[in-house]
């Protein structure tokens, strides 16, 4: 949050423009090819808010499995927001090659802009869910439910964002559908399965030392 309040200065129209620009479909210039020092810090500064809060959100759900964790939550933080930060960059280099693959270069660079932009705009509501839940012990698990709606809120609007995007015809549907179950849903679960195994990996090796 000191690093949000350093770069935020004059950083509240580049908020807007993410927010229109996770709500827009229409031709325009690439959001982020103008943006000045301070809009790209602050940018960034939202990814890392985004990270670490969904690494915190990853290591609370691993840990009510495996409970030895509760005594690692630093380190386990650092495990998640790895992991969030892993997935990120993964999600964004597969929908970059689904899009020169199924559409042109700026449909493309639309998509990806809105998926830059909604993953910074919910650092801001998710990092304060994470505040809750660490310094209000009683909301503990309305403020976790609250961050995965928030998580799934996000991802229905760039979904409803590809949608619109790229529907053309009754075709599009299929592959639309088989998108979702390809890469929307089945890697939530391969992610929360190797998290497991990650975790499990760091406590083992916590333990040898």
């Amino acid at each position: 949050f000191l690093l949000f309040a350093f770069t935020f200065k004059k950083g509240i129209k580049y908020l807007g423009e993410v927010l229109r620009n996770s709500l827009n479909v229409k031709e325009r210039q690439n959001l982020f090819n103008d943006t000045t020092v301070r809009e790209t810090q602050l940018r960034a500064v939202l990814l890392i808010m985004t990270f670490i809060s969904e690494g915190f959100c990853l290591f609370e759900l691993v840990s009510r499995h495996i409970p030895s964790l509760s005594e690692m939550i630093g380190i386990g933080i650092c495990c998640g927001g790895v992991i969030a930060f892993c997935y990120y960059y993964l999600q964004k280099w597969i929908y970059t090659g689904i899009g020169r693959l199924f559409t042109d270069a700026t449909h493309t660079r639309k998509w990806i802009d809105s998926f830059v932009s909604i993953n910074s705009l919910i650092g801001i509501p998710l990092a304060l869910s994470i505040l809750a839940m660490t310094f209000i012990p009683p909301l503990e698990k309305i403020m976790f439910v609250t961050a995965v709606f928030i998580y799934l809120i996000s991802r229905i609007l760039f979904i409803y964002k590809g949608f619109k995007i790229f529907y053309r015809n009754i075709l599009d549907l299929f592959y639309f559908i088989v998108y979702l179950c390809a890469l929307e849903i089945t890697p939530l679960f391969w992610v929360y399965r190797s998290s497991i195994l990650i975790y499990n990996f760091v406590e083992l090796k916590i333990q040898q030392l």
